[in-house]
Order: structure tokens, then sequence, then C-alpha cells
């Protein structure tokens, strides 16, 4: 995967070399997935008719409580209606919103861009997988929440979890300009479990800007995280790229040209496999921005 890395090079689009669409993001086991695919062949169905034939068809140990438990959170979350009879059916409007995004996916795979992320159903989750640089998966899930951010009305809040600080040098011109704005504005939250010399150095470079930052944090250390509104984004970068990246931290105790040379070579100059995982789930972005927000301010 072929992409600009410096402001004087033409800068070419970056895009999933793979893109997995589970309809709910969940575990191994998803039963709110095998519930809706009950329902996308047979509808209405009471409760019981939906344990019936995921236990003949798809899982028996799934038990009776934890089917009647999805399919309550999915009505919850407009997925699903009921009828006078206690009887379910997937809703129309949330079909409508899947096709829709189908749609966009079968237009844009056609071009050099992915489909646009903020038109994704609520409750969707979508995985896309690179191939290449580390930094990649990094820009292209980036761009995508400063899309969303774009979109958003009223007070405008930008969450985020590094754990450890992305350093400002390897943002394009675009991307520093963007956060730049955010964090002028005081809607700019970091938070990351780390706190090392070089942590607190580069983290300090975003509350220059005007973020609200934090060093040992409380928060996920396997991915870096980012939510804007309905949105969490979650990039995901090999074992073998994290060690390296949390072994020149602890190393190195001050950003020189070593250091910068260092970073650059494995974000930059290092072919890995990535994944970025968008999802929108308005329960799961408010609780992931609460809690980002509240370890800022101890």
């Amino acid at each position: 995967m072929k992409m600009a890395i410096t402001n004087e090079k033409k800068q070419t689009p970056t895009f999933p070399a793979y893109q997995e669409l589970p309809l709910i993001k969940s575990g191994e086991r998803n039963t709110k997935n095998l519930v809706i695919m009950v329902l996308a062949g047979e509808w209405p169905l009471s409760v019981q008719d939906i344990c019936n034939t995921i236990h003949e068809n798809y899982d028996s140990k799934t038990t009776y409580q934890g089917i009647r438990k999805a399919v309550l959170q999915l009505e919850a979350q407009k997925i699903l209606e009921k009828n006078s009879k206690n009887q379910y059916k997937i809703s129309h409007k949330w079909a409508e919103s899947i096709n829709r995004f189908s749609e966009d996916i079968k237009v844009t795979s056609a071009s050099d861009g992915g489909a646009d992320v903020i038109n994704m159903p609520p409750y969707y989750s979508r995985a896309y997988e690179f191939k290449g640089k580390a930094a990649d998966a990094y820009f292209w899930g980036t761009a995508q929440l400063l899309k969303a951010w774009m979109g958003l009305k009223g007070k405008k809040l930008i969450t985020c979890i590094q754990p450890h600080p992305i350093p400002l040098t390897i943002l394009k011109k675009e991307e520093y300009t963007a956060f730049k704005m955010i964090s002028t504005d005081g809607n700019h939250f970091v938070a990351c479990p780390a706190n090392t010399p070089l942590d607190r150095i580069f983290l300090g470079a975003y509350k220059e800007m005007g973020a609200k930052i934090k060093c040992g944090c409380k928060v996920s250390k396997k991915c870096d995280v980012g939510v804007v509104g309905d949105f969490v984004m979650e990039v995901y970068h090999s074992k073998a790229i994290r060690k390296r990246i949390d072994d020149l931290f602890y190393k190195h105790k001050k950003v020189d040209e070593k250091t910068l040379t260092a970073i650059h070579e494995i974000l930059l100059n290092t072919d890995t496999n990535s994944k970025v995982v968008i999802t929108n789930n308005p329960e799961a972005a408010k609780k992931m921005r609460e809690q980002i927000i509240r370890q800022t301010k101890k």
C-alpha cells in the first residue's frame, strides 16, 4: 500500500486492503447476529420461536435467557420491532439504513476511497484490515473521525486514548491543522495509560495546542481509540509493532534526532498488518467518552 508520509510528496489515498462487515460487533459467538439471521429468513417470531430455530440450526448451547436478552437489546436499539402478539421482526427503517450503506460500499468500491463511515447505520460495526505501514491505518482512521467531527452539531468533542502519544511530526499538514483547530476550541481530550518522559513530552505538544491531556490514566493499553459523536474508532497494530513502540518509549528519555528517527522508522517505514474497527453505538461511545474525560480531569 503506497502512501505519502511527508508534505513535500504527492499524497495518495489510503484505503483498506480488506473489509469485514459484521452486523453488530460482539464476541466470538454473536447472539444478536444469530437473532437477525433467523428473522431475516422468517418473521414475525416469538422469542421461543427464535430460540428454537437457533438451537436447531446454529447453536444448541445458546441459552433461552441469552437469546431473550439479545432480542430485548435489539428492540431497545430499534433494530427489531414487536407486534401486539409479542412477536418480532427486523425494523424496516433499520434494514433500509443497512441497504443504503451497502449501496455506498458498492459505489465507492470502484473508486479510490472507502465507503463514508459517517453514513454507517446505528449499532453497526465495521472492521478494516491494512497491509502496509503502521501509520497507514492511523491516518485513515483519523480522517474518518475528522469527517464525523465536522458533521456534529452543537458542542463538538473528540476524545482519544493513545497507548503512547503519536508524535505530531508524523501528521500530514491537513491532519495537523484539523487537530489544532479542534484543540484550540478546548474540545480535544487525550488520555494516555503510560507515563514515560517521551509520553509526557509528546502529549505536551497536544496540550500546547489547547488539548486537555493526562499521562498515567487507567485506560486500555491495547489499541488507539478515538470517540466522536456516536462513533468509536479503534486502531490495532501487530504485537511486534506495539512491542517495538513500547521498548522505544521506555528506553529513550529525551526527544532528539535519534529518537524521532527510530519512531518514524517504526510507524512510517515498517510493513505490518493493522486493523481499524469503527462502531456506531451511542451507548458505547458515551461510556467511553465519559471515561476519557473523567481520567483527563483527575
